[in-house]
């Protein structure tokens, strides 16, 4: 059975998840302090740890809308696709409106759905996320949707639609 990866991005926090089978892995990296070339290397770094230490042959990396992006986000984006060509591993990009119509089935318009609905749909998919769905909800900031969007991501990669 083949392994997928799934990445959250971003320049502060990353999330990840792998799925084996089952989901063997998930969590949320951080990258405290200002960007820079060397802390994108670092985030490479520990994405790379993940395709080799799981054997990794597929990647989905979520990329948000242009107007939610920034020029460090896109360098970090592409920075994964090289990576990924480097290795070997197909990679594939989603966005969250994929997402969306993923979980939640190609009827539904993602205006109407929201990352609550995302992380109930996982749980009830994954019950082990069921702890961070809790941890999510009692947060005044979100942090940890980003596991239930890499969750999500792998799962698209895994039983496309």
């Amino acid at each position: 059975m083949e392994a997928v990866l799934g990445i959250s991005p971003g320049t502060r926090t990353v999330g990840l998840a792998v799925l084996h089978g089952t989901l063997t892995e998930y969590r949320i990296r951080r990258f405290p302090g200002r960007w820079s070339e060397q802390k994108a290397r670092k985030i490479i770094t520990a994405i790379e740890t993940l395709i080799d230490t799981h054997s990794i042959t597929r990647v989905s990396c979520k990329v948000n809308h242009p107007s939610r992006r920034s020029a460090n986000l896109d360098m970090l984006t592409e920075g994964i696709i090289k990576l990924c060509k480097r290795k070997g591993v197909k990679v594939r990009l989603y966005t969250l409106k994929n997402i969306y119509n993923h979980t939640h089935g190609r009827t539904v318009e993602s205006r109407y759905i929201n990352k609550r609905m995302l992380m109930e749909k996982l749980v009830s998919r994954y019950p082990i996320l069921g702890r961070e769905q809790l941890r999510e909800h009692s947060n005044k900031h979100p942090y940890h949707v980003k596991i239930f969007e890499a969750v999500a991501l792998a799962d698209m990669n895994k039983n496309p639609l």
